[in-house]
């Protein structure tokens, strides 16, 4: 990932060409969806990232390659899991292992624009089930994918719907004076918002 995917720490094995190296990747979150890129230089979509210099924190190294690659500043908001792959440059045959490590961000500062077309040739804004679907992926991600259900379905939080007791009480006062039952429409109303897959 990035301008050398070979950058990274610890070289396990002695052949110059083929390398195992740690990488830091970016689910940039925008509208709640995320940003997906094409990479030329391996052949797959992938989310933006690059591997970490020799002593630089995994963190910086994500803000640091957003800026070069991206033209942004972002803001990391937490850690979601590791994936692993082995995959080889197409233009210069190199193989590497690697262990990535992705992370949720926002945007802090800036317009996203590609700053490398080798690097980066495509982009589109996908949801995480879209991008676990998506064909032609970075290996690491689909194993990423596997470890880690970032595609789950969001649960009901009250304090999105902060009227919806209000909405609740009311009907059922009304429905307790008048004698009325349920309604089909207001049973489906109740069923939509409490179901376990409501704002997948």
């Amino acid at each position: 990932m990035g301008s050398n995917p070979n950058k990274g720490i610890a070289t396990l094995q002695g052949e110059n060409d083929k390398k195992s190296v740690v990488a830091t990747s970016a689910f940039i979150k925008k509208d709640n969806k995320y940003l997906l890129v094409f990479d030329p230089g391996f052949g797959f979509w992938r989310v933006p990232g690059s591997g970490p210099s020799f002593g630089e924190r995994v963190e910086d190294a994500l803000k640091r390659e957003m800026k070069e690659e991206l033209n942004i500043e972002i803001d990391i908001i937490k850690f979601l899991g590791f994936g692993q792959d082995t995959v080889t440059r197409i233009e210069k045959r190199t193989k590497a292992s690697r262990l990535l490590l992705y992370f949720e961000c926002e945007i802090k500062k800036g317009e996203i624009k590609a700053t490398a077309p080798n690097e980066i040739s495509e982009m589109k804004w996908l949801s995480p089930c879209e991008i676990k679907k998506h064909q032609n992926t970075e290996p690491g991600m689909i194993d990423f994918f596997k470890k880690f259900d970032f595609c789950k379905p969001k649960k009901l939080h009250i304090k999105n719907y902060p009227s919806l007791p209000c909405i609740i009480f009311f009907y059922f006062h009304l429905m307790v004076s008048a004698r009325l039952y349920l309604c089909p429409q207001f049973v489906f109303f109740l069923v939509y918002f409490f179901s376990p897959a409501h704002g997948a």
